[in-house]
C-alpha cells in the first residue's frame, strides 16, 4: 500500500473542496487505468488529505469512492 500524503491543504467548506473533488476524481480515473484499486480518506483533522492507493487484485472491483 502506498499512502499519499497532501498537507497544508486549506478547504473551504463548499466551492473549493467541490473543485478539489473534482481534481482528485480524474487523478483517480488516471489512477485506474494502471490497474489500481483507490481509496480516498478525507480527514480534515489538521489540514491533512491522505490518499490510500492500494493495489488492485480484484480486476472487477473497479469503484472509486469518493
Amino acid at each position: 500500500m502506498i499512502a499519499v500524503i497532501l498537507p497544508q491543504i486549506s478547504i473551504k467548506p463548499f466551492e473549493t473542496s467541490r473543485r478539489f473533488r473534482r481534481c482528485l476524481k480524474s487523478f483517480f480515473l488516471s489512477l485506474k487505468l494502471f490497474k489500481f484499486n483507490v481509496t480516498l480518506e478525507m480527514k480534515l483533522h489538521h489540514e491533512v488529505f491522505c490518499l490510500l492507493v492500494m493495489e488492485k487484485k480484484i480486476v472487477r472491483d473497479n469503484s472509486v469512492l469518493i
